[in-house]
């Protein structure tokens, strides 16, 4: 049984897979799996077949792998993948700068627990900073927060 080589395919499946990355670069591997139609474990076996080959190359950012066709001319270096909660926390911060973890959590109504993983990640990002290091109060966003969401820096003081 010969093998496909280069940018050819050994079955339909890789080869929607192949296509549906190069079409979304950046796309994860649940997107992925959705948009294709295939269970996550088919999914996953032809992503080990096209890495395999040199056609796929991935980023992890959290929890999350990001899918890219080797010939992408433009990935990202540090790629980030802000999920809707993290969004909603990010967003909050950026309308409120100076307030503290309560006023995420009140805003919001996020459980504590879920409001300090979203912040903590963030810092860690160093998409927001805190004016203590064992505390978040005087939570502020960054420049790369800004440019993360689509906002100019100047939206921040109208949204206060």
């Amino acid at each position: 049984m010969a093998r496909a080589s280069g940018r050819q395919s050994a079955s339909p499946p890789r080869s929607e897979i192949y296509h549906a990355i190069k079409a979304n670069p950046g796309i994860t591997v649940t997107e992925l799996a959705e948009q294709v139609q295939l269970g996550w474990g088919s999914v996953y076996h032809h992503l080990k077949k096209l890495r395999a080959a040199g056609q796929l190359r991935s980023r992890r950012v959290g929890k999350r792998r990001l899918l890219y066709v080797s010939d992408a001319k433009s990935i990202p270096k540090r790629p980030l993948a802000l999920g809707a909660t993290a969004k909603a926390v990010a967003s909050c911060i950026v309308r409120n700068p100076g307030g503290s973890i309560k006023d995420v959590m009140d805003e919001l109504g996020l459980s504590p627990r879920m409001t300090y993983y979203h912040v903590e990640k963030l810092v860690e990002a160093r998409l927001v900073t805190a004016g203590s290091r064992t505390r978040y109060v005087d939570l502020k966003p960054t420049a790369r927060l800004f440019q993360t969401l689509g906002l100019s820096q100047g939206k921040r003081r109208k949204a206060r």
